[in-house]
C-alpha cells in the first residue's frame, strides 16, 4: 500500500498514516478527521479513575459511549475525619437539594431558638 500512495520514510503524509494506524484518527461522516486518544489507552487497565467536573456534560462522556467504555460514576465527599472519600452519585440537582434541605432545616431550627419572646444569656 506504501508504493500505491507514495508513503516513504520523508513523506510529508507519513505522519498521517502512523496516526491512522494507531487507531488516533477518527473519521466523522465521510468528511472530517478527527485526533482522538486510543480508546485501548483507558481498556488496558482494569480500573481507572478520572476526576472531573460535570461529567455528563463533557466530551468526554460521549467519547466513552460512543467506543462501548462502561463506567460507574461517584461523587466525592469529605468526611467527618476531614478526608475524602467516594460515595454513591449524586447529580448537581440532587446535591442542590440536599444543600437546600440542610439549609431549611438549619434555618427552621434558628428561627425555633430565636423566636421567643424572651432570651436567657
Amino acid at each position: 500500500m506504501d508504493d500505491d500512495y507514495e508513503v516513504t520514510e520523508n513523506s510529508k503524509y507519513r505522519d498521517i498514516k502512523v496516526l491512522a494506524e494507531r487507531g488516533n484518527l477518527f473519521l466523522d461522516n465521510g468528511n472530517i478527521v478527527y485526533w482522538t486518544m486510543p480508546v485501548n489507552s483507558f481498556l488496558c487497565f482494569d480500573e481507572v479513575y478520572l476526576l472531573t467536573y460535570l461529567f455528563d456534560g463533557q466530551i468526554q462522556k460521549y467519547y466513552y459511549d460512543l467506543h462501548g467504555v462502561e463506567y460507574e460514576k461517584y461523587s466525592v465527599q469529605k468526611n467527618l475525619k476531614g478526608r475524602y472519600e467516594l460515595i454513591q452519585y449524586m447529580s448537581v440537582g440532587h446535591w442542590f437539594l440536599k444543600k437546600l434541605n440542610y439549609f431549611l432545616i438549619v434555618s427552621n431550627l434558628h428561627q425555633k431558638l430565636f423566636s421567643t419572646k424572651y432570651m436567657v444569656l
